[in-house]
């Protein structure tokens, strides 16, 4: 499993645990509106010759994850760990390979160089701590990536 693949895989499995946390705080309530229907019941914001006054129900979300809630903590750990991951994408696909070798002989100056070339702005309005932070963890991933013998599984 190459260095991209590995890091597919987890900020799948991180962005299905932040899913989950949302759709736990998340909280839907059925309201009554009363709007103007054509004849084939599609709402309008106005009136029209051929539009009635009706009433009409949807569902509307009235709470969701926030400060508050007991796992929002959890909730900003995690989408930092994916902002971490969606930068060491962002530094491979800059760089052009996964390649252990190449991934581990990345310098602060080339990070420098990145983010002064448009690729990383993305991912963090000030891209300092999180872009150099998310860099050491993927040269330690690379590192540990060339330690593992040819045959086997990592």
């Amino acid at each position: 499993m190459t260095i991209n693949e590995r890091l597919t895989a987890q900020g799948k499995a991180l962005s299905e645990d932040i899913r989950r946390i949302k759709q736990d705080a998340s909280r839907m309530e059925e309201r009554e509106y009363v709007t103007w229907l054509d004849k084939k019941g599609v709402e309008h914001g106005k009136w029209a010759k051929d539009r009635k006054f009706s009433k009409v129900k949807r569902n509307v979300q009235v709470a969701s994850i926030n400060p508050k809630h007991l796992r929002w903590n959890e909730y900003l750990r995690l989408k930092r760990e994916v902002t971490i991951l969606l930068t060491q994408k962002a530094i491979i696909k800059a760089l052009g390979t996964d390649d252990p070798m190449k991934i581990e002989a990345i310098t602060k100056k080339d990070i420098r160089n990145m983010i002064d070339a448009g690729f990383l702005r993305n991912h963090a309005k000030r891209p300092g701590r999180i872009v150099y932070g998310a860099a050491r963890q993927l040269r330690r991933m690379a590192r540990a990536e060339q330690m593992v013998p040819a045959g086997a599984v990592a």
